[in-house]
């Protein structure tokens, strides 16, 4: 062995250091399978992987909403899907058409996420908050999407407070997303989430702010993200290795970032700036400006939600919200209020209303 050793030793180097590296690689998978710290998934991602292994990773889009020509995200009756939902208006939100309306009733137009859709409400055209308040006297505009975000109200304001022009605008925060995430690209005719038969909405952009091609190009990034999958079963059966799951994360997570630009949230200011912009439009269109904070069903006492919109009062706004709410008037999974949680927020507004 030696004399060949002699003869070739380049050849065994090589081989020695293809030995040792691969012994690298085996000790490397076995401590990140069974000693490093796993992500713990919430609930939503877990609920994803699983739908994913159940319908055999064979995807289906059942998207609804999509990007208008103004960039804003809404119901597109347009998309196949759409077809199996009703109680949409031709503007792609839920309640009174967002056109203008001569009425002796105040007129209130409320701009928020699923809450203010009315998510867990039952049955929600008639138990969500916004409904409790038009039942009460008001003439009522619900422009409340799920998965909107600060910029999107912003895009939503500039649209409809100078055409309707309301009494009141109502912007509607939750305390648990809108105040603490970078904002959303805008981009026309593009998709804010996908929804798909794996279960719950897919976010149509990555964290640099490119919108994905496809649903399947979403799907597949959350799917190696989150799950150790892939669409493509050849991909599949590598991402179950946690060595390639880790060095993927960090392809996604820090290598891609070098010719990126990510999104940042500017510490929250460009939030401060959105609302103060839709402030002064409603002031400009003589509607009188109501910011409400809707807490976190883990964050109810006042300290807390103080706590989380520390930012705000120190921007000079000042958040409206109920002290009346408890655990028990939201969803034991999921963090939207139920028909209880609907009834407390618009006793809540309603005094507000009255004290105008």
């Amino acid at each position: 062995m030696g004399n060949t050793f002699e003869k070739n030793p380049v050849r065994y180097l090589i081989l020695i250091n293809i030995v040792l590296v691969g012994l690298v690689l085996l000790a490397s998978e076995a401590w990140l399978s069974f000693f490093a710290d796993q992500e713990v998934l919430g609930w939503r991602a877990v609920r994803f992987c699983r739908g994913a292994e159940k319908n055999n990773y064979i995807l289906l889009d059942r998207s609804t909403h999509r990007n208008d020509a103004d960039g804003i995200y809404k119901f597109d009756n347009e998309l196949p899907e759409s077809r199996f939902y009703q109680g949409y208006n031709s503007a792609g939100f839920t309640g009174h058409d967002l056109v203008p309306i001569s009425t002796d009733k105040p007129k209130i137009l409320f701009i928020g996420d699923s809450h203010t859709f009315g998510i867990a409400a039952s049955p929600i055209q008639e138990k969500r908050f916004t409904s409790l308040v038009e039942r009460a006297g008001y003439f009522t505009y619900n422009t409340g999407i799920g998965g909107l975000d600060v910029v999107q109200y912003g895009l939503i304001a500039n649209k409809y407070i100078p055409l309707l022009k309301t009494d009141y605008v109502a912007l509607m925060l939750y305390l648990g997303n809108d105040i603490n995430t970078p904002p959303s690209p805008v981009a026309p005719g593009k998709f804010l989430f996908f929804n798909t038969n794996f279960g719950g909405l897919v976010r149509g952009y990555d964290d640099y702010g490119n919108y994905f091609n496809s649903v399947a190009e979403a799907v597949d990034q959350r799917l190696k993200l989150h799950c150790q999958a892939s669409l493509d079963p050849r991909l599949r059966f590598l991402f179950k290795s946690r060595l390639i799951d880790n060095l993927y994360s960090f392809y996604i997570n820090y290598i891609k970032s070098f010719w990126n630009t990510k999104l940042t949230n500017d510490g929250n200011a460009w939030i401060a700036r959105t609302i103060n912009d839709i402030a002064d439009l409603a002031r400009q269109q003589d509607s009188k400006f109501l910011l409400f904070a809707i807490p976190q069903k883990n964050r109810l006492s006042k300290q807390e939600i103080e706590e989380d919109i520390r930012f705000l009062r120190d921007k000079g706004f000042d958040p409206l919200y109920p002290r009346t709410l408890e655990i028990t008037d939201f969803q034991s999974r999921g963090g939207h209020m139920l028909n209880s949680g609907h009834k407390k927020y618009a006793d809540f507004i309603l005094d507000i209303l009255a004290g105008q």
